[in-house]
């Protein structure tokens, strides 16, 4: 068997760690129980698993390892996952996009230039040699200096495929970038955008309406009474109403409108440009099309019957958003303490 002190040769980072931190010699421990084999993958979900930083994700892994379903191909999951959150949490992908587009612009203009140079190298020395030149410099152009410039043009074509190869890895990553960081915006479940997307847009609207002196409304709904929906006919048709209300209020909205699930049943309208009174009778109108629904649910005879409450804000210029929103959630729930089914303004608080 090999020792740790071979595997912290092999590994210096690993090696580094088992002597620095207890928690790095655990780990390498813990796989060699397991038998697993001693690479980044293993060692970083072994790792986040026994410093137990994340409970839930901790959870998982020791899950999979008491039935014995971690493998290889689990824990290239587990892998992905961890970094995706790692990415998500501290990279900011609107920065690093700018910094790929400008890398992007540079090599182009590089590849553009060295093409242009080359060409002219290529001219100057065609004109060169057709000049009436002494038999001992046509000579020395001919043995050192074509042969050296074949290879300087040669190292250049390479180097230039190599740009153009690193060009299009750099667009698929940004593509992959864009990708990561809509998905971290995105509810999984509903497939509308999720807090974070919200919370994304919302600064981006207030921003709009500081510039254009101008305001915009926020509406929140929540479902009634959801838990027992949940209760009575189960977690999927709790689902399927979620989806059902998603779709309902994209249904409703159009343009600039932006929807999105900012809680468990929480949903969050931003309707710019749209004053106060506007914005009231938008939320009644998407809570009357909600209420008057009937929804089958199979093996049940009677149909499932939802409504929502609302509560309406306008973002007043220049005011941070907690307040703003605080106001369109706490009209929300002056709507559920009287009586639910119903739309509250901030006016009436």
């Amino acid at each position: 068997m090999v020792s740790l002190h071979d595997k912290a040769e092999k590994f210096p980072s690993y090696g580094a760690l088992s002597k620095n931190n207890d928690m790095g010699v655990q780990t390498i421990e813990r796989l060699e129980e397991l038998k697993l084999q001693l690479n980044p993958i293993h060692y970083s979900i072994m790792y986040e698993y026994l410093i137990n930083i994340d409970p839930a994700f901790s959870k998982r892994i020791e899950e999979l390892l008491k039935t014995h379903i971690y493998n290889d191909e689990t824990a290239e999951t587990l892998y992905t996952e961890l970094i995706s959150q790692f990415i998500n949490l501290k990279i900011p992908t609107t920065e690093v996009g700018q910094l790929l587009s400008n890398l992007l612009l540079e090599l182009k203009t590089w590849n553009e230039s060295a093409q242009n140079k080359q060409d002219v190298i290529t001219q100057e020395v065609g004109f060169i040699v057709k000049q009436d030149l002494p038999d001992n410099v046509l000579k020395r152009i001919e043995a050192v200096v074509m042969p050296t410039l074949q290879d300087f043009f040669t190292d250049a074509d390479k180097l230039q495929k190599c740009v153009l190869e690193s060009a299009d890895e750099i667009k698929q990553l940004k593509e992959e970038l864009q990708q990561a960081n809509n998905l971290a915006k995105t509810d999984e479940l509903t497939g509308i955008p999720n807090r974070r997307g919200f919370n994304s847009f919302i600064e981006h609207a207030s921003k709009e309406a500081i510039e254009g002196e101008s305001s915009f409304a926020l509406i929140i709904f929540d479902l009634d009474f959801f838990k027992t929906i949940n209760d009575t006919y189960g977690h999927l048709i709790g689902d399927s109403t979620l989806r059902y209300v998603a779709k309902l209020l994209a249904s409703e909205t159009k343009g600039r409108d932006y929807i999105a699930r900012i809680g468990g049943e929480e949903f969050a309208v931003v309707l710019p440009n749209t004053d106060y009174s506007a914005a009231l009778k938008v939320a009644d109108n998407i809570r009357h099309e909600i209420s008057v629904k009937k929804l089958a649910v199979k093996n049940h005879n009677q149909p499932l019957r939802i409504s929502v409450s609302g509560g309406v804000a306008m973002y007043q210029i220049n005011e941070a958003l907690e307040p703003f929103v605080h106001r369109a959630d706490s009209a929300l729930y002056h709507a559920k303490n009287h009586g639910r089914n119903r739309i509250t303004g901030e006016d009436v608080l």
